[in-house]
């Protein structure tokens, strides 16, 4: 009963684990797919500015 919690002043800190192949893959990808996702987030921002001023040229 009193050897319960004897270890626990005496455990080493743990490195942190590598991740796995899937993981690293996967974390790839999202990275990615946020670029992509930000690239076309702002091609359709610009695209958006260049029809308003194609609607402003065209009503002059």
């Amino acid at each position: 009963m009193w050897n319960q919690n004897s270890n626990q002043g005496t455990q080493q800190a743990q490195q942190p684990r590598k991740p796995s192949l899937i993981e690293e893959a996967f974390n790839q990808f999202v990275k990615i797919s946020q670029s992509n996702f930000e690239n076309m987030q702002s091609t359709a921002v610009n695209q958006g500015a260049s029809i308003k001023n194609l609607e402003t040229q065209i009503g002059q």
